[in-house]
């Protein structure tokens, strides 16, 4: 949950950006994001500024970034899905064409 939700404040569709940076992470380190942490208590220690700690080392820091930038706590300063789009298939024409994957290795 973003922490303007959380925190009852305005938002927009932002939050949705927050929840991706979420997804993005769970499918980056494989496992869900805060898993050790009952929903509500992993949503205040969210909205009190804390992200979750990325483990694994197989991924590219672009990715990593992007994430980073995703869930920021200022809403404003979370970049727009067309934004996301752009960096993501970037990082995809970056790739060698024969990179593999090593998703999920600490």
């Amino acid at each position: 949950m973003a922490p303007e939700v959380f925190k009852h404040r305005r938002y927009d569709k932002k939050v949705d950006v927050f929840s991706f940076a979420m997804i993005l992470y769970e499918m980056l380190e494989g496992d869900p994001p805060l898993a050790n942490y009952e929903p509500y208590e992993a949503a205040k220690y969210v909205a009190e500024g804390h992200r979750p700690t990325f483990r694994s080392k197989g991924f590219l820091p672009d990715l990593r970034e992007l994430t980073e930038q995703c869930w920021a706590p200022d809403m404003n300063q979370r970049p727009s899905f067309l934004d996301i789009l752009k960096r993501l298939e970037k990082i995809k024409e970056n790739l060698p064409t024969d990179h593999h994957w090593h998703l999920f290795n600490p």
